[in-house]
């Protein structure tokens, strides 16, 4: 039984079945708001797969609408999402 169950994980690695891949979304608000199109700010969420050697999937960034819908993929098995916040309240111009 050992051996079918070494057997069974070892496909699985192969298959990427337990791999988790790294993104990124940089959330724009405040005095940051212009840095974005308004064309970009309409297609929502940006997410930004990190490239393969970063442990990222090296694809094009797709966006997400909503917030639930960031928070959803967010809380998935396979996804590692980093959220970088710009321009929120208790930021100053430097970024601090």
């Amino acid at each position: 039984m050992s051996n079918l169950n070494n057997r069974i994980k070892q496909l699985e690695e192969k298959a990427g079945i337990s791999d988790v891949n790294k993104y990124m979304c940089v959330i724009v608000k405040g005095w940051a708001y212009g840095w974005d199109t308004p064309e970009e700010r309409a297609k929502g969420y940006k997410i930004q797969p990190l490239f393969a050697s970063a442990g990222g999937v090296d694809k094009e960034p797709f966006y997400l609408a909503t917030e639930t819908e960031l928070d959803e993929f967010a809380a998935r098995h396979d996804v590692e999402l980093i959220t970088i916040h710009v321009g929120f309240e208790d930021q100053d111009a430097r970024g601090g």
